[in-house]
């Protein structure tokens, strides 16, 4: 008898065993069941946005409502879990730690399988005391919160806010993707939580939170949005933004993430272009000036892309024989005093592109103490035949001139001046005037006449113009 009495002794002591250790593992998850879960393995390391690991970042397993697992990382921010009850297509990895917004990890799991992850936490944008009603608290300069009264019971609790711009932001900050409708391509998602001692409370069902959204978040962002439900663990519909003067709002009455998806997956929307009306720019007569494109931009914006590509062109080129858009404007000797149209040609990340023409005045940069006199460039010739018995002719300088420039004053400022060398119709003495007059003795003659022009300053130059008059 005493062969058999042991066995059965220590076979009744680990059957109690078992059922004590199976009502303990109960108890803590107190999960029905009903409930057909498997064992899988985890680990990992959690880190900021630094890549930094983070150390007692708490790590959880849950399936619905049911926690079934929790663990810390350690100092180097790994964790693990080893044969970890999980539920095959419903379970939810959770990451948090204070003063960052949570992440999660969700697949389809397999009996005894081996999960590497990989999360992300960064730290929140707001994490302050809730003592009174806040209107309109600034987030960041596209985004503020208006949090309503007796959205709490409590007012002793922590506000917390997150905003992630997944075109700057790494997608490990948010790993979750999968809706009903398949994986989600979110632009931007906002986290808002209201805790105390380390647990969310719960809202006035009556009272929402509001997320503003200025007009550049809105142009980027899909009316849609989406909150993540972590019992299904899977993004599902909630309130469409409300949209009113290009601006837009988004109403929470839950804590979570909520996200938006992209509006610029196929983007054909050309950049808004604002130019500057017009531009004075100074050079000298020995320097070639480079101006940047975006110089001449007045904030210009685009539905999609932060980062535009700025290019330039003259419509008249005075430098060079070509005129393509370029990066940089090139303002050359010839430019100087004149006003001269250029073209400011806006493109985005998608190849879409918009142009705007302004007005650029260049000056030269010593016309303080101005002393250069113009460059005078006269016609070849000129040749009248409008004489005729009994009237005279008027010719005007401005007739004779043909592209006379300086380097301060511009051309429509300049003044004109024309004399004969020799006076055949007068016996007086031969001045500078705006205009000379021909006679019927000068008929079939060819002589000069010098045309002079003049700056702002007084300095002037001069040159000579072979005048013909037909018999």
């Amino acid at each position: 008898m005493l062969n058999f009495k042991y066995p059965i002794i220590v076979l009744l002591s680990l059957l109690i065993a078992c059922d004590k250790e199976r009502d303990i593992i109960v108890e803590e998850i107190q999960i029905p069941d009903t409930v057909e879960l498997i064992d899988a393995n985890f680990k990992g390391t959690v880190v900021n946005t630094d890549q930094v690991a983070l150390q007692n970042a708490t790590v959880t397993i849950s399936y619905d409502k049911y926690k079934l697992g929790t663990t810390n990382t350690d100092s180097e921010g790994h964790f693990q879990f080893t044969k970890a009850p999980t539920h095959e297509t419903q379970s939810l990895l959770t990451f948090t730690k204070d003063g960052y917004s949570p992440n999660y990890f969700t697949q389809t799991f397999t009996n005894f399988g081996e999960y590497s992850v990989s999360p992300m936490l960064k730290q929140l944008v707001i994490y302050e005391p809730l003592t009174e009603v806040i209107p309109n608290l600034k987030v960041n300069e596209h985004l503020t919160i208006t949090v309503p009264d007796g959205i709490v019971p409590t007012p002793s609790s922590l506000l917390e806010v997150q905003y992630l711009d997944f075109k700057i932001d790494d997608p490990r900050t948010l790993l979750p993707t999968q809706s009903f409708q398949g994986p989600l391509k979110f632009s931007h998602a906002y986290y808002v939580n209201i805790s105390e001692n380390g647990k969310s409370l719960a809202w006035n069902p009556n009272a929402n939170i509001i997320l503003h959204l200025d007009e550049q978040l809105t142009k980027k962002s899909n009316k849609e949005v989406w909150h993540f439900d972590e019992r299904t663990s899977i993004w599902v519909k909630s309130t469409p933004l409300e949209q009113a003067n290009g601006k837009s709002s988004m109403f929470i009455n839950a804590p979570g993430y909520y996200a938006v998806v992209s509006n610029c997956d196929a983007d054909t929307e050309a950049p808004v272009v604002y130019a500057n009306a017009s531009t004075i720019l100074k050079t000298t007569q020995t320097q070639v000036l480079e101006v940047d494109a975006q110089f001449f931009d007045n904030a210009s914006y685009d539905n999609c892309s932060e980062d535009l590509t700025f290019t330039v062109r003259k419509l008249i080129e005075n430098c060079s024989s070509s005129n393509p858009f370029a990066p940089k404007l090139k303002i050359c000797v010839a430019d100087i005093a004149k006003t001269i149209d250029i073209e400011l040609k806006v493109q985005d990340e998608s190849g879409n592109f918009n142009t705007a023409i302004l007005k650029v005045v260049v000056e030269d940069a010593d016309c303080p103490n101005d002393q250069s006199a113009p460059v005078v460039i006269g016609i070849g010739s000129l040749t009248t035949s409008a004489l005729t018995l009994g009237v005279n002719t008027i010719i005007g300088a401005i007739t004779l001139n043909n592209g006379s420039f300086d380097n301060c004053t511009p051309t429509s400022e300049m003044k004109y001046e024309i004399r004969k060398v020799v006076d055949v119709c007068s016996t007086g003495p031969i001045n500078w005037a705006s205009s000379i007059t021909l006679c019927a003795a000068e008929r079939g003659t060819t002589f000069n006449v010098e045309l002079k022009a003049i700056d702002k300053a007084g300095n002037f130059n001069t040159t000579f113009v072979p005048l013909t008059v037909l018999p």
